[in-house]
């Protein structure tokens, strides 16, 4: 079993969000004091390994083996409320979380703050890199940026599709 990593503040954001619940609501099913887990969520105070698998337990996430380069990119899966939900992590300067987001036929595009078109296809679907949770200070040039994640995307979601496969067999 592939050990646990454990989750920055910006990632706990996201499935907070995602899950639907309140801060507090999360710290008493976890059975963390709110001030503390509120320190979490806000960054001031660092998420252990322990805290993490707590966390995942409580959204009721298999704990994800946290894939890519380790010293750069990762890819983290969460299933939330019945859905799949992948985050894109860049772990170097400038670090962020962004959700991918895939949009079907008919469906809106995402809209808002940055979004990357990672693929887009002429009947309106497509998959977005977007929801960017900034760690550090965003750059001034964020094209050069957005090509290395829609690269490090395909990169890591080869790699998930290959890995999937092989559990098949």
């Amino acid at each position: 079993m592939t050990e646990i990593q454990p989750i920055t503040a910006p990632e706990l954001r996201a499935l907070i969000a995602a899950a639907k619940l309140g801060v507090g609501e999360l710290a008493d099913e976890i059975g963390v004091n709110r001030r503390k887990f509120g320190r979490m969520v806000a960054g001031d105070e660092s998420i252990g390994r322990e805290m993490t698998q707590r966390i995942f337990d409580a959204l009721g996430l298999k704990a994800p083996p946290w894939r890519g380069h380790p010293d750069k990119w990762t890819l983290g899966l969460g299933m939330i409320g019945g859905g799949v939900r992948f985050y894109l992590h860049h772990l170097v300067p400038p670090r962020f979380t962004a959700q991918v987001v895939d949009v079907e036929p008919g469906e809106e595009r995402p809209m808002g703050g940055m979004v990357v078109v990672f693929y887009e296809d002429d009947d309106g679907s497509g998959t977005y890199i977007t929801g960017f949770e900034w760690i550090d200070e965003p750059p001034g040039d964020i094209q050069l940026l957005a090509r290395e994640a829609t690269e490090a995307l395909h990169e890591l979601s080869r790699a998930y599709r290959e890995d999937v496969a092989s559990d098949d067999d």
